[in-house]
This record gives C-alpha cells, sequence and structure tokens, in this order.
C-alpha cells in the first residue's frame, strides 16, 4: 500500500476529489503542521504500514525565477529510486528541500534562507515525515508544490491563516485581522487562487506519478 500524506485537508481536496479510490493507495490527513505531523504520521503508522510514503503538500519558492504552481522533489527528502522514477516525468522538478519550523511570511526571509541554505523550496512536515520513515526503513518520496514565490510577501500572517495548533483554519481571527487591515483583501484574494493553483498541479502530477509508483511496488513483490 502507498501512503499519500498531506499535512492539511485543504491540500489534499483536489486529489482527493479527482480519485477514483484506488487500490493500494490510501490517502492520510494528518490534520497539524510543522513538527506536531510527527506523532500525527506515528498514529497513522500504527494502525497501517505502507510500503511506500509520498509526502505532499505546498511549498515556498526560496529561489528568483519560480513560479506559483510549479511541482517539485525534495531531491535530499527522497529515496535515490524513487528519485530516479520522479525525474522522468517532465511536469515535474528535482530541487533541494529545507523544513522550516514557523511559515516564511516575508520575501526577505524566503530569499535569506535561499542564500543561506542553497535550498529551492521550503516547507514545514518534509524532515520531521522522512526521519520516521527512515528509521523504519520505508521508502519516502517529497512531493511539493510552490504556492507563494520567493519575492512576495504574505499578505497576512502565518497563525492567521492557520491555527498552527489545529491545521485548521481561524475564521474568528482572520476576520478580525482583516476588519484591522482591509488593504490586505487583494493580496489575501490572490494568496487563496495561488494555493488553489498549487493544489490542482500537485493532484495532476500525483495523478501522474502513483501508476507508475505502484508498477514499482507490484515488481517488487
Amino acid at each position: 500500500m502507498i501512503a499519500v500524506v498531506f499535512a492539511l485537508e485543504f491540500e489534499a481536496a483536489d486529489f482527493v476529489a479527482s480519485s477514483a479510490r484506488r487500490l493500494c493507495v490510501d490517502v492520510w490527513r494528518l490534520g497539524v503542521t510543522g513538527h506536531r505531523a510527527a506523532s500525527a504520521f506515528e498514529r497513522e503508522l500504527a494502525i497501517a504500514r505502507p510500503s511506500l510514503v509520498v509526502s505532499a503538500g505546498f511549498c515556498g519558492a526560496l529561489q528568483p525565477g519560480i513560479s506559483v504552481g510549479e511541482v517539485f522533489v525534495g531531491g535530499n527528502y527522497t529515496s535515490p529510486g524513487l528519485l530516479r522514477i520522479a525525474a522522468e516525468f517532465p511536469g515535474i522538478r528535482v530541487g533541494e528541500l529545507v523544513c522550516v519550523p514557523h511559515v516564511l511570511e516575508t520575501g526577505e526571509s524566503k530569499s535569506r534562507l535561499g542564500r543561506s541554505s542553497g535550498a529551492t523550496i521550503a516547507d514545514m512536515e518534509t524532515a520531521h515525515l522522512f526521519d520516521i520513515c527512515v528509521q523504519k526503513r520505508i521508502p519516502f518520496l517529497s512531493l511539493r508544490a510552490v504556492s507563494d514565490v520567493c519575492e512576495e510577501d504574505l499578505p497576512v500572517p502565518g497563525d492567521v491563516l492557520i491555527d498552527p495548533q489545529t491545521g485548521r483554519p481561524a475564521p474568528a481571527i482572520l476576520f478580525r485581522h482583516m476588519l484591522k487591515n482591509p488593504k490586505a483583501a487583494f493580496g489575501l484574494n490572490r494568496l487563496i487562487g495561488n494555493s488553489k493553483l498549487a493544489r490542482a498541479n500537485l493532484s495532476a502530477a500525483l495523478q501522474e506519478i502513483t501508476p507508475r509508483l505502484l508498477r514499482v511496488e507490484h515488481d517488487r513483490e
């Protein structure tokens, strides 16, 4: 069984909606972000043991020239055999991923991290899930779609968009913030549109690559 693991329901929505229920492909939505995802992932692994894990979700670009919606494999957090498979797909790029403890809210923070680390993209969960899979000897693939580019600030703080404790939107907090910062509305609408594009492209990439991964698992048995 392949487990396709998302931190958030929103990230998973297109893949869940557009995929016929496939035998041997399960979707796990952990419901939390950052380091909290590790405990939720461990709970899922206590119930079912996948033969392969795909960690899927959004990422922020750390280098200029990367567009919203581009799909990357985190090459430094992907098992070598799976990296070779992913690199065969023309719509998927390979880049180095860095895992951060909180949302990078400004273009300057993303650019600075890109310069210091040399990484291409950043997310908050991959390293935590990868470490668990290494310990348990489960092959791992990191697949991420860009929801915000390097040059742009987020229109609202990350903890206003998503409650970091629950991994869910916080409508009341967002509403109060928008009342105090009405000029952020345009940027928020743009971010929502960017996230929808990233979600659609991520779903399309998963639809392409999961049949290939299933064949690999079948051949291995």
